[in-house]
């Protein structure tokens, strides 16, 4: 690939130096073989398949990253119809029950998941967590 790239661009200086009488005198490409020519246009079809495959999923994002977790946890991930009244952030609950209520509350910044001290609603103090052994613990212990 590299060298066919080098040709290309001495073809390219070549044409530029000569100037007007570039038709009269550079020499037309070399034709490679057709069998070639076919196999790489099909490596090209399916590297554009690849791409568009790729293009076409979801992005990923930290809040489907905790999604996955809590799923794999067996928690539910709910959202809340309240935002944090010091950053603005939608809240979240992650808890093991089924009728939604106790666990944990948090939101979610960038790539950082900050959970709400425990009991505490008005002006709660929330505190990074990580997605380990630890949150597990205060969500068994509720």
């Amino acid at each position: 690939m590299a060298r066919e790239w080098t040709k290309g661009m001495e073809t390219i200086n070549l044409a530029l130096d000569l100037g007007d009488d570039v038709t009269a005198h550079l020499p037309p490409p070399e034709a490679g073989s057709v069998k070639t020519l076919a196999s790489s246009l099909r490596e090209g079809t399916k590297k554009v398949e690849v791409v568009k495959r790729i293009v076409n999923e979801e992005p990923i994002t930290f809040r489907s990253v905790v999604e996955e977790w809590c799923e794999e946890q067996g928690l539910l991930f709910i959202p809340l119809k309240e935002a944090d009244l010091g950053s603005g952030l939608p809240l979240f609950r992650l808890t093991a029950r089924g009728d939604g209520k106790g666990g944990v509350v948090v939101y979610l910044k960038g790539d950082v998941m900050y959970a709400r001290d425990a009991g505490k609603k008005d002006g709660a103090v929330f505190r990074p967590v990580g997605l380990d052994e630890r949150l597990l613990l205060r969500l068994e212990a509720k």
